[in-house]
């Protein structure tokens, strides 16, 4: 069980398995992972990873009601945006998800910060 699982209310946990449920039976959504995907419990990383990465906008509001938004988030910074994946993607779940108002300064920031620091610790 991952520890953001205990912050979740019945509701959340009911649209998670909802959501998860429907990643196992579209079977060309988890083509990379082992086939008997349907007999285990998926993480909320990947859960989170597929539908930011390919959920309609009602799989997005509901990856808001099943998941906690820092989390979220985290796995969009570091799955998407760092990584520079599909930028009109990016763009898109910054406004609707989190309501960003300017998400392009928003993630050119974000990655630059990101530079910074990275470049930052290997001066030492």
């Amino acid at each position: 069980m991952e520890r953001n699982d205990m912050v979740l209310d019945d509701s959340a946990i009911k649209v998670r398995k909802d959501l998860e449920k429907k990643l196992k039976l579209n079977k060309g959504q988890m083509w990379s992972y082992d086939p008997n995907v349907s007999q285990r419990r998926l993480s909320d990383k990947i859960i989170i990873m597929k539908y930011l990465n390919l959920g309609s906008e009602e799989d997005l509001n509901k990856l808001k009601m099943a998941f906690p938004i820092n989390l979220i988030e985290r796995y969009w910074l570091r799955g998407m945006v760092y990584g520079g994946q599909n930028e009109p993607r990016q763009i898109h779940i910054a406004k609707s998800v989190f309501g960003i108002k300017r998400p392009n300064e928003y993630l050119e920031n974000k990655r630059a910060n990101r530079l910074k620091k990275r470049t930052q610790r290997s001066s030492f």
